[in-house]
């Protein structure tokens, strides 16, 4: 077995392990150098618009200069931003979230040369980037730091071939989140990817919390659920989960970037939809918590409180009895405890889990994550294609973006879209 093939069965094995976690956005695949490029977004052309040569003619000198300084890229997905050597290109792949490739790569090494970036958006409780490199790919891992991020890396290399691997996992967050980063080159490339990587700013799409929380508390007062948007947004989006779903754990990170990114600019509302499973005591009690704890204006922050102690605790521990207890009593929450239990024993919120769970079945729907979209105020309506393929699960929030950006531009509708399966919007429910 080559060096190289011996590298991508363990690189696959940590996203693999990853994404039995539900902790990675996709299962890995080597990445396709035919993958049409994009061209590098800039600020002066943020949407990485191609652009007429000649409508753009410059002075000849001015074009060299400019030849020659590193362009800005702009990830706004994750909030990164890199600067790039002259003649880099920068586009998704189905291996990686995003893939950065140098110029001028000879033909032997098209497939080795590249910069692969994937999200994970939680490690795991107690693990470092050094450990989850060490134990899913087996390199002894070293401090590694780009911009202001901190993490670890490891070298895989061997005499079967010319080029380097370097596997690395910076943190980007307190709670966990990392980007998994490859660069593989030939030995002298590697420096050169240092130097790329040491531009790298990272601000995460943040939502504003605090308008969160006030919006759910106002909408559920009003019968219409955990909605967060304009209502007169051109977009609408629901999303059914479970606070047992560890693929839904995993999507609430991306959800909250989907929130800052397209919510809260107005392009989209969003509800929030609890599904009962299972109906097991831990589901009731994290479910109806949180319905509780937005009736005291701090429903999304409790939602938050809830993954967040399911991901370092397990969901056995986080949503005992007890569990719950040491949740909603979090001094950051600011919830009155005792209306929390009284609340929470009433069991006043069944009526609606029931109907949700009506809901989700009418619908078709088997599993959570599951998303729905709507234009305006019409039906919402499944993802589904003309030949009947289905976007299911945890779209990515790529994809939903580009949805909202086909729609907006009107270069399509949804229902032309996805011409499949409507459904009825969410009925209130009286309290």
């Amino acid at each position: 077995m080559t060096k190289q093939r011996l590298f991508w069965l363990m690189a696959g094995s940590l996203l693999v392990a990853l994404a039995v976690l539900g902790l990675s956005g996709s299962a890995y695949a080597f990445p396709n150098r035919q993958d049409t490029p994009t061209p590098t977004p800039t600020s002066e052309n943020p949407a990485g618009d191609a652009t007429d040569a000649a409508a753009d003619a410059t002075d000849p000198a001015d074009a060299d200069e400019t030849a020659t300084q590193p362009t800005e890229y702009v990830w706004d997905e994750f909030g990164v931003t890199l600067m790039l050597p002259p003649g880099w290109q920068a586009f998704p792949s189905s291996s990686f979230n995003l893939v950065l490739l140098p110029p001028d790569v000879e033909e032997q090494y098209v497939n080795d040369v590249f910069i692969g970036f994937t999200n994970v958006n939680y490690l795991g409780a107690g693990a470092t980037p050094a450990s989850v490199l060490q134990e899913q790919l087996g390199v002894e891992p070293e401090p590694y730091s780009a911009g202001e991020l901190e993490g670890a890396y490891g070298i895989i290399d061997g005499p079967e071939s010319d080029t380097v691997q370097k596997p690395i996992l910076l943190l980007y967050s307190d709670h966990g989140g990392a980007f998994f980063i490859v660069a593989s080159g030939l030995p002298d490339d590697i420096p050169v990817f240092d130097a790329v990587l040491d531009t790298l700013v990272v601000d995460i799409p943040t939502p504003d919390v605090a308008a969160i929380d006030a919006a759910w508390q106002s909408s559920l007062a009003a019968g219409d659920g955990l909605v967060y948007g304009e209502p007169d947004a051109p977009l609408a989006m629901v999303e059914y989960f479970s606070f047992l779903c560890g693929h839904c754990t995993n999507y609430s990170y991306d959800i909250e970037r989907l929130i800052a990114l397209e919510v809260e600019p107005g392009n989209l509302r969003l509800e929030l939809d609890i599904m009962i499973l299972y109906g097991s005591e831990g589901e009731l009690l994290s479910s109806h918590a949180t319905y509780c704890a937005t009736e005291q204006g701090r429903g999304y922050s409790t939602y938050k409180a809830l993954f967040q102690a399911s991901t370092e605790q397990g969901q056995s521990v986080a949503f005992s009895a007890d569990g719950i207890q040491s949740i909603i009593s979090q001094p950051d929450l600011g919830l009155d405890v005792d209306a929390m239990n009284e609340c929470i024993e009433s069991g006043r919120y069944t009526d609606r889990l029931d109907q949700t769970r009506e809901r989700f079945v009418t619908q078709g729907l088997t599993g959570t994550p599951s998303v729905l979209m709507a234009e305006g105020q019409d039906p919402y309506r499944r993802l589904m294609f003309p030949d009947g393929n289905e976007l299911r699960g945890a779209v990515p929030v790529s994809a939903l973006r580009e949805i909202v950006r086909l729609v907006l531009n009107e270069e399509t509708t949804l229902a032309e879209m996805f011409p499949g399966v409507q459904a009825p919007p969410p009925a209130a429910v009286e309290e």
